[in-house]
């Protein structure tokens, strides 16, 4: 789930209703209903019970809700210190990535920061997952960027955005071209991948 999916179904579970939450997102009520279902779907449980009126927040949505809020005050919090920063020279915001995120990503992010914010410099440290965790929690950096985040006592994780997992391979080879394939049909083929020890590649 992304921030988007969460302001969402904060918002539906605030008001009790999914026509209400969808206005407060720009969305209608029928792409706010199946953002529901699918949040459902990729959890295996239900959350609310949208056969009474106003709808009911189940326990599981409850979980949800709480979540949603804290995540969503915590990116406030972090947008409003950021803006802080705007006027302080010299002021850096340090930054600990996995390779495959920070490489993929970070050319595009620092370019975006630094339009909104010119005078902030970043820092950018590309260490393992479990480095990137010890950084954030030993207060070495102000954030980590990992797949398949978990929280910690020490560190909360915020869903930021989903990826999916693609295969690259030769255009005559036996799978190409289809659109989905399964872990089973990779079955003795030879392929480069993750190290095994890292969470992608347990997932």
């Amino acid at each position: 789930m992304d921030l988007d999916q969460l302001q969402l179904f904060r918002d539906i579970a605030q008001t009790r209703s999914i026509s209400r939450g969808a206005a407060m997102n720009g969305l209608t009520q029928s792409a706010a209903s199946q953002a529901v279902q699918e949040m459902e779907r990729r959890l295996g449980v239900q959350l609310l019970d949208r056969s009474r009126r106003p709808l009911v927040v189940l326990p599981a949505g409850q979980l949800l809700y709480d979540f949603a809020r804290d995540v969503l005050r915590r990116r406030q919090d972090l947008l409003a210190q950021l803006e802080e920063l705007k006027n302080e020279p010299g002021s850096a915001v340090r930054i600990a990535a996995i390779y495959s995120v920070g490489l993929n990503q970070m050319s595009r992010l620092e370019e975006q920061f630094r339009q909104r914010m010119p005078g902030v410099r970043i820092e950018v440290s590309y260490l393992r997952p479990e480095k990137v965790y010890q950084a954030v929690a030993e207060d070495r950096v102000d954030l980590g960027l990992v797949s398949y985040p978990s929280s910690t006592r020490e560190v909360a994780a915020i869903p930021w955005k989903e990826e999916p997992r693609v295969m690259a391979c030769n255009p005559h080879h036996r799978l190409a071209g289809r659109e989905r394939i399964s872990v089973a049909e990779l079955s003795g083929e030879a392929f480069i991948g993750f190290d095994e020890d890292l969470p992608i590649s347990r997932e």
